[in-house]
């Protein structure tokens, strides 16, 4: 139907259909997943758009190929896009309120980039003048994706009450919205287990990560099932239900070992893990997993190593536990750099402590 109607605006020489047909077919090629192809047609879309010099058209492409140049993790270009997009929305006679969605999907995406640039305050204003617009124009299904794309970016930066206070009122949207967006059917749950968790509401929290885990494994999404795992493991844990701990953690190392390809992940599981088996008496299984955890990470000895400082952060408490003071400090002198070099302070403040006490 989309090739259809580029055809008939192609016959029919009108320049503004030729792009709005071929914008449509980019943002169909996009929500397939095929990213080359949405970004060669959105061009194209956007070159007959810049011809036809029709607002709203070039607006909406702008924005639609300011998304995928954010698919494919090209922020700085997709930021001078869609900070065109939303210009041209404020050039349009009453465009706001004609064009209200379309503006809070701009807007959206382009407070999604600043945040990636780590521009937070200036994103956060924006994804809440997205949801203003969605509001003002009644649209429940925009509303929804930009509540939950400020509550997964609040949850990201650890500001856990407000992206609570969203993710409610997320869960109030949904009920009125056909089809949820993807982003908030895949993360919200696991997501609220999390806060929940970080704020020792491990009995709620149980709730999510198990609402969670059942609906990663019936979309057999392997990562967020190992993920929510690890998740319960520390529930558990907080609720002195250690074999219940172990054997979540367990099921998550297995999923790590086979099917979900992720290091970092990998090794925050086997560090959940031994640290679990030392809290049960199992001292030398601990160990032997710590090491396990460590092999997976003898390439991050500079930036990017925090897996490997937590590593040897916690074989060096093992030895030090067992009298090994000198193999502990050897261990944990490794571990400051990498965690003064990774911009962790308070780890790093943490470790100096122990550093201090060994040698006193």
């Amino acid at each position: 139907a989309l090739t259809d109607a580029i055809t008939i605006a192609e016959r029919l020489n009108d320049m503004t259909r030729r792009a709005r047909a071929l914008g449509n077919l980019g943002v169909h090629y996009f929500r397939r997943g095929m990213i080359v192809k949405a970004q060669n047609v959105l061009e194209q879309a956007l070159e007959l758009a810049r011809l036809s010099t029709d607002g709203p058209v070039i607006a909406l492409t702008l924005a639609n190929l300011g998304n995928v140049y954010l698919k494919q993790n090209n922020t700085t270009y997709a930021i001078r896009l869609l900070e065109e997009g939303a210009a041209r929305w404020q050039a349009i006679p009453s465009s706001p309120i004609q064009y209200a969605a379309q503006v809070a999907y701009t807007v959206g995406l382009l407070g999604q980039a600043r945040v990636l640039t780590n521009d937070t305050d200036r994103g956060y204003k924006l994804i809440n003048q997205a949801i203003g617009f969605a509001r003002q124009s009644g649209n429940a299904d925009q509303e929804l994706l930009w509540s939950n794309a400020l509550a997964e970016a609040l949850f990201t930066h650890a500001t856990y009450p407000e992206a609570l206070d969203l993710y409610k009122r997320c869960e109030t949207l949904a009920i009125k919205v056909a089809q949820p967006p993807a982003e908030y059917m895949q993360h919200h749950l696991l997501n609220r287990a999390t806060i929940h968790a970080r704020l020792n509401q491990n009995e709620i929290a149980l709730g999510y990560a198990t609402q969670a885990l059942m609906q990663a494994r019936e979309a057999l999404d392997r990562p967020a099932e190992a993920r929510t795992l690890t998740l319960l493991a520390d529930i558990y844990k907080a609720l002195h239900n250690m074999p219940e701990a172990i054997a979540s953690i367990q099921a998550a190392s297995a999923l790590y070992n086979g099917t979900v390809d992720n290091t970092e992940e990998r090794v925050n599981a086997l560090l959940t893990l031994g640290t679990l088996q030392q809290s049960n008496g199992d001292a030398a299984q601990a160990m032997q997993t710590f090491d396990e955890a460590l092999t997976l990470t003898d390439d991050q000895t500079e930036i990017g190593g925090l897996g490997r400082a937590r590593a040897l952060r916690r074989i060096g408490n093992t030895l030090n536990e067992q009298g090994q003071s000198t193999q502990a400090l050897e261990r944990w002198t490794e571990a400051l750099g990498l965690f003064e070099r990774n911009g962790q302070p308070g780890a790093a403040a943490r470790l100096l402590c122990d550093i201090g006490t060994v040698h006193r």
